[in-house]
C-alpha cells in the first residue's frame, strides 16, 4: 500500500529537525510468526531545509535548501494485526504538520495503520536514507553509519 506524507520532520543524529520532507511511502507488512510481523517502508520524496545546524552536525545549513530523499526503514514487531486501512492500494494524502521544534500535528507511527494497541519491537529497526542536496552535499544516514552532510 502507499500513502503520501507532507511536512514530515527530518531529524539529525542528535534529534534536531533540520528540514521538512514530502514523501510517497510504500509499506509492506508480512507475518513471520504467530504474532510476529515485519514491516518495511520505502520512501521517496523531496526536502526543504530550515536554517541552523546541518543534518550531520558538521556545520550549518541555510533555510530553503532543496533536495531529494530516498531510502527505507524496517522493523520486526509483536502485536495483534488489525488493519485500519486497506492493505493494498493508495490510502491517502496526509499533512503531518511538523515544525522545526519537532512538534507534529498528526502523529504517524509506522505501525498504527496495522496493529491494535501496543506493539513491542523485537529488533532494533534498520534504516538507510540518502539525502541529496545537490551542490550543498549529500548525507547518507543508516543504522550502520552517518556519512557526509548538507551544508551551505
Amino acid at each position: 500500500m502507499t500513502e503520501t506524507l507532507h511536512h514530515l520532520g527530518d531529524v539529525g543524529p542528535d534529534g534536531h529537525v533540520w528540514a521538512l520532507t514530502d514523501v510517497v511511502v510504500r509499506i509492506q507488512v508480512w507475518q513471520v510468526g504467530t504474532s510476529h510481523f515485519c514491516i518495511r517502508r520505502d520512501l521517496d520524496g523531496t526536502f526543504t531545509s530550515f536554517a541552523g545546524v546541518s543534518p550531520n552536525l558538521t556545520g550549518t545549513i541555510s533555510a530553503g535548501v532543496n533536495g531529494t530523499v530516498h531510502g527505507f526503514d524496517g522493523a520486526v514487531f509483536t502485536g495483534k494485526f488489525v488493519p485500519r486501512v486497506p492493505v493494498s492500494g493508495d490510502v491517502g494524502d496526509f499533512d503531518v504538520g511538523c515544525d522545526q521544534t519537532g512538534f507534529c500535528a498528526l502523529h504517524r507511527s509506522r505501525v498504527y495503520l496495522f496493529f491494535q494497541d501496543q506493539v513491542q519491537a523485537l529488533h532494533v529497526r534498520s534504516f538507510d536514507f540518502v539525502y541529496d542536496g545537490g551542490s550543498h552535499g549529500t548525507w547518507h544516514e543508516s543504522d550502520r553509519a552517518s556519512i557526509g552532510d548538507i551544508t551551505g
